[in-house]
């Protein structure tokens, strides 16, 4: 159990840890995504003009965001995970709502290439 002088520093380091919290430091990141579409569409990021290079990236970020959100994944590890093969049983695939696989059995052997070509 902790001593009566360990718990009254520990309510001070509280109490100053609460004080000196800045509110601008809880933004979430919705918030500042936000911000940084606001200055892709205007062009304009803290009063100074975006360059086209930044703009562009601005625009492939968005991109790759959206992309990311649209596509999905799902399976179950069907062998040992040291094995140096991959099987994976109830596989799917999911791209814009789309399923390009659904509920298959996927083996990938040590030593051979593969190639996923979905169109």
């Amino acid at each position: 159990m902790p001593s009566d002088a360990k718990k009254k520093r520990e309510q001070k380091k509280k109490a100053a840890s609460k004080a000196s919290s800045k509110p601008a430091a809880n933004k979430t990141s919705s918030q500042t995504s936000a911000k940084n579409s606001e200055a892709a569409s205007n062009g304009v990021s803290n009063g100074t003009q975006l360059s086209a290079e930044e703009l562009l990236c601005l625009k492939f970020e968005e991109d790759m965001k959206m992309a990311a959100e649209s596509r999905s994944a799902t399976g179950v590890r069907a062998i040992h995970p040291r094995a140096r093969d991959v099987k994976i049983d109830g596989f799917s695939i999911t791209y814009h709502g789309s399923e390009m696989l659904k509920d298959t059995k996927l083996e990938l052997s040590c030593g051979n290439r593969f190639v996923i070509i979905i169109f």
